[in-house]
């Protein structure tokens, strides 16, 4: 069970990060130079309010190269949320050659403006090992002050460092208290991790009609791809222990 939760994680922290298991490249624009009249007049937020239109492609069509540029000018302004897009268009390949390590550079740059993402998105990169050395000590070192301010995200997967005791020592109880704070934010992952602990039989808070009901309650809220599928197989298995 838990290298399933472990595994699990990791998609999930791939999937928010922007890569969902293995990233096709986009087709790459090359270098992309921002206009000095569109640095000048647009503003960053105005000017990241563009890129997410492209990226989206709610409004219009979807164009990376568009968005790209967009989030170019907006983070040359300063803005932190655009870093960390830029961030994510280097790791999938989003108009540029795959490139995790400058992804990390972007993420380094917009975490020092403030984004909880960007800072999130390191301790990922660090986790996994994209773009920088596989590294579970400054995982942990990138997710504590985020937990500390109440980000579920955070919590959610420092706990699964606590729990296996990687880059800090194991400790159930701590991963058990980020874990339900995360799940009262309703933050899905924390609260199907949360009802696999209650599920399983070894764990001392073994409840498995609780850890059934918080499983299907992140279902119903969506999960990450990998995490759902892992899941709902966890569920099937709970509930068919219940029914016995």
């Amino acid at each position: 069970m838990k290298t399933q939760k472990q595994t699990g994680w990791m998609i999930a922290a791939l999937a928010a990060l922007g890569i969902a298991g293995s990233a096709v490249a986009a087709e790459s624009a090359g270098p992309v130079t921002v206009k000095t009249t569109d640095k000048q007049h647009i503003g960053a937020d105005r000017a990241f309010a563009y890129g997410l239109t492209y990226e989206n492609g709610k409004a219009v069509p979807r164009d990376y190269t568009k968005a790209l540029y967009w989030y170019l000018v907006a983070a040359e302004d300063g803005h932190a949320e655009a870093m960390n897009r830029l961030g994510i268009f280097n790791a999938m390949g989003y108009g540029v050659p795959q490139d995790y390590a400058v992804a990390v550079d972007w993420y380094r740059r917009g975490a020092e403006k403030g984004s909880a993402s960007a800072m999130n998105n390191i301790a990922t990169a660090y986790f996994n090992g994209l773009g920088v050395p596989r590294d579970y000590v400054m995982a942990a070192r990138w997710l504590q002050p985020l937990a500390d301010a109440g980000d579920p995200r955070a919590q959610n997967k420092l706990a699964l460092l606590y729990e296996h005791g990687l880059g800090v020592p194991r400790d159930d109880e701590a991963a058990f208290e980020l874990l339900t704070r995360a799940a009262g934010q309703r933050y899905a992952p924390a609260m199907a991790n949360l009802g696999a602990i209650y599920a399983d039989p070894k764990s001392s808070r073994y409840d498995e009609r609780r850890g059934a009901e918080l499983i299907e309650a992140a279902l119903k809220l969506g999960l990450p791809e990998g995490m759902r599928q892992v899941m709902t197989d966890e569920l099937g298995m709970v509930q068919a222990r219940v029914e016995r």
